[in-house]
């Protein structure tokens, strides 16, 4: 009788005599985190990104502590002084220190635009797990009625909409931009969730008697944190242009409060004499959204299973 026959495996595996060494096989399952820094580390414009994002978000922070200076102090006598050593950015039409408002503006975009963007997407990841899991029901059928009613119309007409109706205020601001981003994140998390909610591990959940919040917070949203955090990073970007937005339409933070799209908006008076009050909150905004972008590229690089396949060919 023959012996039977052994499975054998590839040479650089078993590490056959001769054969040079090649490594641990690598797994697609790699940490995310991982995977993450290594787009990070071989992305020079989402390594620049990310620095800045940190350095920006620590401006935000410290920038003033260290520089004690009321950005809502006025002193006519100092008006649209060019910047120096007293005033780094100098000082707008009211006499105030534009460095100041600069960094309490950041503090203020920053945060409306993070938690814009977090509250789009606490909402639209609820809303379209529900939707998913529900799906091809009534509520399933009013919910993306009602998701299509706000994709008729643009993003920024919506949140100025929104913003007009409630009125100008930063929770408003805030409230207006988490309902921007709700159709969108939701109709990505309700078209994962139709696709795994017929897989065995739902089904045998189902069997075992698991609630549906149980399949879906342990199951489903976990299977879905790949396109949900992706999106969330750009949606921060967004956040923080269309804050600017409503900031510069005098629909966002009300004055005498900095931010970076109201300073934009009451620099447009003075133009031609102060051009340097622009050059400041532009830049901030446009670094700042570009930055976004650019790590948000990189997430959504490492989060895809198809660059991973690239990589190993």
């Amino acid at each position: 009788m023959t012996e039977p026959a052994r499975a054998t495996a590839p040479a650089h595996a078993m590490g056959a005599p001769g054969s040079a060494p090649q490594g641990p096989p690598r797994d697609l399952r790699m940490s995310l985190r991982y995977r993450f820094w290594r787009e990070i580390r071989g992305n020079r414009m989402a390594m620049i990104s990310t620095i800045y994002l940190v350095l920006i978000v620590a401006v935000a922070v410290v920038g003033p502590l260290v520089y004690d200076v009321d950005p809502r102090l006025q002193s006519l006598a100092n008006r649209l002084h060019a910047p120096s050593w007293e005033h780094p950015f100098g000082t707008d039409q009211f006499g105030r220190d534009v460095l100041a408002r600069m960094l309490h503006g950041a503090r203020i975009s920053l945060f409306v635009g993070f938690a814009g963007a977090l509250g789009g997407v606490v909402f639209g990841t609820i809303l379209g797990l529900a939707t998913g899991f529900w799906g091809g029901t009534w509520f399933d059928h009013l919910a993306m009625r009602v998701v299509d009613v706000m994709y008729a119309f643009p993003g920024i007409l919506l949140a100025i909409l929104i913003a007009a109706i409630l009125g100008p205020s930063l929770f408003n601001v805030i409230v207006a931009l988490s309902i921007w981003g709700i159709p969108t994140l939701s109709r990505i998390v309700r078209g994962v969730v139709l696709s795994l909610r017929e897989q065995e591990f739902v089904i045998a959940s189902r069997a075992v008697g698991a609630s549906a919040a149980r399949i879906m917070a342990r199951h489903l949203v976990v299977n879905a944190v790949g396109p949900i955090i992706v999106y969330a990073t750009l949606s921060v970007a967004g956040s923080i242009l269309t804050a600017a937005g409503l900031g510069f339409l005098g629909l966002g933070v009300p004055p005498p409060n900095p931010e970076w799209g109201a300073m934009l908006s009451d620099a447009r008076a003075v133009v031609f004499r102060a051009p340097y009050l622009s050059y400041f909150p532009g830049a901030a905004i446009f670094l700042t959204v570009l930055a976004v972008n650019f790590v948000g590229d990189a997430l959504r690089d490492a989060f895809d299973p198809r660059s991973e396949v690239r990589r190993m060919s």
